[in-house]
């Protein structure tokens, strides 16, 4: 009998700059819980710290994932980092407590992708997505990623509950600003434009995952 396999999006992330951070120990403790809390997207196997630097995640389709990803950014900033994703095929049994233990193409792609990264100026990447569709969405997570990473912690956490509030999500965050001050992010950054971009990506990358 053919060994049955799962198409899923993989994601492996990687700490910037890691030897720079004051208290490791304690950052990557905090690190911990704060991933223990990212689960808004479709999670198969939860964010899971593996290399100390380096955690990783699988999603069963992209419902949440780029939210998932900023709520990452918010919870460690200024601290930066690198994602891979890769859409892939999963050929073990998916371990649904942990992201360790599993293997198969998207794993493989995605780990070809973030040494890539390493070398690069780049902090996002995408792969295994069809030619035609690539030449659309590379670029458009690249402009997500490079408008929004000077953006300042209080930015991301407006953008956040912009998402939130588009998808019914509750949120935990608070923010020691006015609320005159949140309408003026919202206005000047155009966050609810974002808002509308990030779920239209999110959607198309879902349409490649069978259901």
């Amino acid at each position: 009998m053919p060994k049955k396999t799962k198409t899923c999006i993989a994601v492996i992330a990687d700490l910037i700059d890691s030897k720079q951070i004051k208290d490791r120990y304690a950052f990557q403790k905090d690190l911990a819980a704060d991933l223990a809390k990212v689960g808004a997207g479709s999670l198969e196997s939860p964010y899971t710290l593996t290399l100390g630097d380096e955690f990783q995640a699988l999603y069963g389709n992209a419902r949440g994932l780029l939210y998932d990803i900023l709520q990452i950014r918010a919870f460690i900033y200024p601290v930066r980092c690198r994602f891979s994703i890769a859409i892939g095929e999963i050929t073990t049994p998916i371990n649904p407590n942990q992201a360790i233990g599993m293997d198969g193409p998207a794993f493989h792609l995605a780990r070809k992708k973030i040494e890539q990264l390493k070398n690069s100026d780049n902090h996002l990447s995408i792969a295994g997505l069809p030619a035609a569709l690539n030449q659309l969405l590379s670029p458009a997570l690249d402009l997500l990623w490079t408008s929004t990473e000077s953006w300042n912690a209080n930015r991301l956490q407006i953008l956040l509950r912009e998402l939130e509030s588009m998808s019914a999500r509750q949120g935990e965050y608070q923010l020691e600003i006015t609320e005159r001050a949140i309408n003026k992010n919202i206005r000047e950054a155009r966050l609810r434009d974002w808002v509308k971009f990030i779920e239209s990506l999110e959607a198309q990358i879902s349409q490649l995952i069978p259901s």
